[in-house]
């Protein structure tokens, strides 16, 4: 310690009896004696106005953690410490403001190989209970659990939807230039992933049957897919689309078979820029 140090050292003891100066640096082996001397000691709880004081000191101010680096030793410390322990936000309700801003902070950003590779490997083997389940298809039917009377059945695609002499989602994502409706994002935008093609009127017999109003698709990026097709906001996206597809595109939202021929022909356009192989 220097000397400059040991004067500030002595003139904060002076003003501050008791306690201890904040430049202090504890060894390894001061450190381990605090711990083992904290160690099953309950801690006292914060009052709301303590809360309160401590959220606005730190509101706009970087984690404490941030940038920072830590050993395999400190992450297994700390993972040991959870274990058992519920997570921080478990029955924390959260308001629509804050669901939102969480899934714009999340929404884009590319995951690594290895990084799928994990999560992928931390779900195998693992099986849901049948409430679990119960619970995932009461929410994606937006029902009330006591009218809940069993899985829906998935509907399967027609045919002509993965034909690979017809391309339709080639032909949707060419005809909206390759970019999202709602947010314009395009493929490197969209975690290197083509765009996902949404049936608007969630009949996936469309292609076939070729009903009048019924083939109506719209490219969405995967945030936006999912907010579309999810249980409290399907029937206002459907509307939305709707209005999109006759206002602004005349109706139209893919190109005619005769049309994509032509234009692969003339080499306006490369079938290998909308998908990554014939009929996806």
């Amino acid at each position: 310690m220097s000397n400059q140090e040991q004067k500030r050292k002595r003139h904060y003891e002076r003003k501050n009896p008791g306690k201890t100066w904040p430049g202090y640096r504890f060894s390894n082996k001061g450190r381990e004696n605090i711990s083992k001397g904290l160690l099953g000691k309950a801690k006292t709880p914060l009052s709301k106005e303590q809360k309160e004081k401590i959220s606005k000191s730190l509101s706009g101010k970087p984690g404490p953690n941030l940038g920072k680096i830590m050993s395999r030793e400190q992450k297994e410390k700390i993972s040991r410490s959870m274990v058992g322990k519920p997570g921080p936000w478990l029955g924390k309700p959260l308001s629509e403001e804050h669901k939102e801003s969480l899934s714009r902070s999340c929404s884009g950003i590319p995951k690594s190989e290895e990084t799928r590779r994990r999560m992928s490997d931390s779900r195998k083997g693992k099986k849901l209970s049948d409430a679990t389940k119960k619970k995932i298809s009461v929410t994606k039917q937006n029902i009330p659990p006591e009218e809940w009377i069993g899985p829906a059945k998935k509907q399967l695609y027609c045919p002509d939807w993965r034909d690979p002499t017809i391309n339709i989602r080639k032909r949707v994502r060419a005809f909206f230039g390759g970019k999202c409706v709602e947010c314009r994002k395009t493929k490197e935008e969209n975690g290197g992933y083509f765009l996902d093609v949404n049936h608007v009127n969630e009949n996936k017999d469309a292609c076939c049957t070729g009903e009048v109003g019924e083939c109506l698709f719209v490219t969405l990026c995967k945030s936006h897919h999912a907010i579309a097709t999810g249980p409290k906001n399907k029937e206002y996206y459907k509307q939305r689309y709707r209005e999109l597809v006759a206002l602004q595109y005349g109706g139209k939202c893919y190109y005619s078979l005769e049309e994509w021929e032509d234009l692969i022909k003339k080499g306006i356009l490369k079938s290998e820029d909308w998908g990554k192989r014939d009929g996806h």
